[in-house]
């Protein structure tokens, strides 16, 4: 049984208590009593032995300060991507933990994440700093720098059309010997540009068939020498010809103006698909295509 007085508890009970080798019990109640700051206990004798005991526990008073997390991370870049790794952070109180962490990149980019990807635009080296906060608000700032570079590249076309030919399109400075379909007086070269003619229901084309290679970025711009009528104008770009069939962007430039592109896929032996429609609006001035995989490599005007 017990009893409760303002700010503080009692509580006692009858207990048989033995030590060492002494089998005569003593027979007794343990009173026990707490407060916010003290919990008191006593072993009262009744009856039997001689043993009496009592204790008391004491909160501290003054505990130890909060003590701030240790701040860590590790980068890992590729190119310019790169991931955070802030697993060596960690906060040396028992009872405490990290509650949140923010990072800056040195771009004007920050996350939130504990091991968060970053991706710089251009290559460089960058600060970068995490700070992290324990549960009870102390704060620790660690500082490091990065430093990313653009991925290697190869090129494996290139023409800027710096030469005079006729009944074709001749070879490319890189990227090879330009295969046409259709007539060969439809295809020219001069004044910078390879010119194709066509007409109504034609589709004439230039390839560079001896180019292949896999994640690739194709860029090309092209002009019309007079507004389409009817149904429009449609140019289709290859980024990717293989055996299986081809990928490939279509830019329809309306009688009107307006121009829409779409990404296409065409299976061997016919079967065009749209995957996916990328723009509708005004006249672009170029068309870029990216490809991964491997494939063939290609770049067509009709």
């Amino acid at each position: 049984m017990g009893y409760t007085t303002p700010g503080a508890w009692t509580m006692w009970r009858d207990f048989a208590v033995t030590s060492g080798r002494n089998q005569n019990p003593t027979w007794g109640v343990l009173d026990v009593s707490a407060t916010a700051d003290t919990l008191q206990g006593s072993f009262a004798r009744a009856s039997g032995g001689t043993l009496t005991d009592t204790f008391t526990i004491t909160r501290d008073q003054n505990p130890p300060p909060n003590q701030p997390p240790v701040a860590a991370f590790t980068p890992h870049c590729t190119d310019l991507a790169c991931t955070f790794d802030s697993s060596a952070s960690s906060d040396p109180d028992p009872d405490d933990s990290i509650a949140s962490y923010a990072w800056t990149f040195g771009d004007n980019a920050t996350s939130t994440a504990s091991n968060p990807p970053h991706t710089y635009s251009t290559a460089g080296t960058y600060p970068v700093t995490l700070t992290v906060t324990d549960t009870h608000g102390a704060t620790k700032t660690a500082t490091g720098s990065v430093t990313v570079s653009a991925p290697t590249t190869t090129t494996y076309a290139d023409d800027a059309f710096s030469r005079t030919v006729s009944n074709g399109w001749g070879t490319a400075p890189i990227g090879g010997a330009w295969t046409t379909s259709g007539s060969a007086s439809l295809f020219a070269v001069a004044n910078g540009f390879g010119t194709i003619q066509t007409a109504a229901g034609a589709g004439p084309a230039a390839y560079l068939n001896s180019v292949s290679a896999r994640d690739t970025d194709l860029r090309l711009a092209f002009q019309l020498d007079k507004q389409p009528t009817g149904s429009g104008l449609y140019v289709s770009v290859f980024g990717r010809r293989a055996t299986a069939g081809a990928y490939y962007a279509k830019v329809r430039v309306n009688s009107n103006g307006s121009v829409t592109v779409e990404v296409d896929r065409r299976a061997n032996g016919g079967g065009e698909a749209q995957v996916a429609s990328v723009f509708t609006g005004g006249r672009p001035p170029s068309e870029r295509s990216n490809e991964s995989g491997r494939a063939d490599r290609s770049r067509s005007r009709s």
